[in-house]
């Protein structure tokens, strides 16, 4: 199915204008980092409702922390990724101590491949969603898990949903300043905060930190790294909880390097430390 470029109604103008001003604001005026984090934030999340329009299709459904893009004739896609987004509002804001405060742009995509192709990647069937460019991307239930007997509950519980909106979330609340696999391990706590649903150890080794540091996303065994950055997150969370995390997140908002943040709230200076006392504790 192929969408053409919609035009921008006058209002959109309007809006993108009106954010404009917003980030001049939050450059020159008093409490200027806040603001321009939020500024920022908000044009980033404006340009990519004008995307979904371009690259999804011009049905749009507006809940009230998300304005959803779906194509055409997929609406009851689009309000269970709705239902799904909204449970996992509240408890993911909990979490994390804030929120974005604008509705967040969604696209719902019917083909895997058009939602590659927009985050500029090769298709892969194992893709379910990306949070890329401001926006949450998530394949519809009908493509995963497929039709059938509790389809939707299927996709909810272990589907891209929860999973996709932390990395939305954390990206606002640390300011995007943190390691890939902080990112991924962070995404995964809060999705089974949301959902109860968590991966299995998968078969091999496991990494070294200095290539989950450096080359997580290029590793060949990706089950293995989402894996062990998952751990590595859990063990943060059992020394100190969720209040002692948020101090973490707080210090990379503040733009400090993640090691010396790290090393400022826990007793760890480095992933090889942590990783160190991980294992200690298996």
């Amino acid at each position: 199915m192929a969408y053409g470029l919609a035009p921008v109604p006058r209002r959109r103008r309007i809006s993108a204008a009106v954010l404009a001003v917003l980030a001049v604001l939050a450059v020159w005026g008093p409490g200027a980092l806040a603001l321009r984090r939020t500024a920022y934030a908000t044009l980033t999340a404006f340009t990519a409702v004008v995307q979904a329009s371009q690259t999804v299709g011009d049905s749009h459904l507006m809940v009230p922390h998300f304005v959803i893009a779906y194509p055409p004739g997929d609406r009851a896609a689009a309000w269970v990724v709705a239902r799904g987004l909204e449970q996992a509002w509240p408890l993911e804001a909990e979490r994390l101590g804030q929120a974005p405060p604008f509705p967040l742009p969604v696209m719902v995509y019917s083909q895997p491949a058009a939602m590659n192709r927009a985050v500029g990647v090769r298709a892969r069937d194992r893709d379910l969603g990306f949070y890329w460019n401001g926006a949450i991307r998530v394949v519809a239930p009908q493509v995963w898990p497929g039709p059938g007997p509790g389809q939707d509950a299927v996709f909810l519980r272990q589907g891209p949903v929860a999973h996709e909106l932390g990395h939305a979330m954390l990206a606002f609340a640390a300011d995007g300043n943190y390691p890939d696999w902080f990112n991924e391990g962070m995404a995964q706590v809060l999705d089974t905060a949301v959902t109860g649903w968590s991966a299995p150890r998968p078969p091999g080794p496991l990494y070294p930190p200095n290539a989950l540091e450096m080359r997580f996303y290029t590793l060949p065994n990706q089950a293995m790294a989402y894996w062990e950055a998952d751990q590595w997150t859990r063990f943060l969370l059992a020394h100190g909880g969720w209040p002692r995390l948020r101090r973490l997140i707080q210090r990379l908002a503040a733009g400090e390097p993640f090691n010396q943040a790290l090393a400022e709230v826990y007793p760890w200076s480095s992933p090889a430390a942590l990783d160190a006392a991980w294992l200690d504790g298996q």
